[in-house]
């Protein structure tokens, strides 16, 4: 009789290090270089919001390709590892509304769409919904009727994109998000399929393909920062083109970042990825505690303090993660 550990899927490398490189961006995404070093905005500005493109919509895409369709327990053991903390935190959050109202905290909770500036809040439940599409989207590659159904969906929802922005808030757990990526997740869905014939490209060259794209997009488009919502989509902090062919290179463009860094099995990124969950909740925290009071900074603000932070915001959230699974076995699964 196998063991529950023996029933689950293994970890993929490969994957876990396309991970780890992700986590890293959206780290980077969130380095308040402005309070370190002084730096405006200028190209570190550029490559900041560049990174909005295909770091959060990978993340969902890879969560598409924990386990097997069929596996339902492991599907509803992952749905339970992003709800806990999501709990958790929206119940730290809102303490004050959970003591004194606890029916509109539930309200509040339930809605899993809460706050948009706040990345967990809106993250998490999200990512429950594209886990919940998973099965789904795997079958849809088998089933051509499916396939072509979903692409009537997406093409009226796709229309209606404007409409859709201005009831965000409405709609729950990011649903809204999970249906506007579904191409993308079943082209990535594909490619992982192909991969072995997508390999015949170098990874160089996906990663030229993936620049390239990334400032086409940018020039295509202006960002969300530049307008706020006419030209491009903003929901919940992912950045969504508004076009069908910045759509489609926004596509390729997530294809091209999985397929530089799928064959990399480089040991500390491999780790990352493995421990990105507990990456993505506390590096922000991190950087938070060090900024509300400078002085804690090592030297002042300037590179070596930015160095330290930067380690820290990574390095804790690791350790903690190791110390976790130590006490309880089923915490080795978590990841993004």
């Amino acid at each position: 009789m196998p063991t529950p550990d023996q029933t689950r899927p293994s970890r993929d490398p490969g994957l876990d290090a396309v991970r780890g490189f992700l986590i890293l961006c959206v780290v980077a995404g969130h380095l308040p270089l402005g309070n370190f070093l002084g730096m405006q905005p200028g190209w570190w500005g550029w490559l900041n919001e560049t990174l909005y493109l295909f770091h959060v919509p990978l993340f969902f895409a890879l969560a598409c390709l924990l386990g097997p369709a069929r596996d339902w327990p492991h599907l509803v053991r992952g749905i339970l590892l992003i709800l806990v903390p999501y709990v958790l935190w929206f119940a730290w959050q809102q303490r004050p509304v959970l003591l004194q109202h606890p029916l509109v905290w539930l309200r509040w909770l339930g809605r899993g769409n809460f706050d948009a500036l706040q990345s967990i809040l809106w993250f998490l439940p999200a990512l429950v919904s594209v886990r919940l599409l998973a099965p789904i989207l795997h079958k849809t590659l088998d089933r051509p009727a499916w396939l072509v159904a979903g692409v009537g969906l997406w093409l009226g929802i796709f229309a209606n994109l404007n409409w859709l922005v201005t009831r965000h808030t409405a709609i729950p757990f990011g649903i809204d998000v999970a249906l506007l990526c579904l191409p993308y997740f079943v082209v990535v869905l594909a490619a992982e399929r192909h991969r072995v014939h997508l390999a015949q490209i170098t990874p160089a060259a996906w990663l030229i393909l993936a620049v390239g794209l990334g400032f086409w997009i940018y020039e295509t488009e202006p960002l969300k920062t530049h307008t706020p919502w006419h030209k491009r989509i903003d929901l919940a902090q992912l950045s969504i083109p508004h076009t069908l062919g910045a759509y489609l290179a926004w596509v390729l463009l997530g294809v091209s970042w999985l397929m530089t860094f799928r064959r990399v099995t480089w040991p500390p990124l491999v780790l990352l990825g493995r421990h990105s969950l507990p990456i993505f909740l506390l590096h922000y925290e991190v950087f938070k505690w060090f900024l509300v009071q400078p002085e804690r900074l090592p030297g002042g603000p300037g590179p070596l303090a930015l160095t330290v932070v930067v380690v820290l915001s990574v390095a804790m959230p690791v350790g903690l993660s190791l110390a976790a699974r130590r006490l309880w076995p089923g915490a080795r699964w978590l990841g993004l």
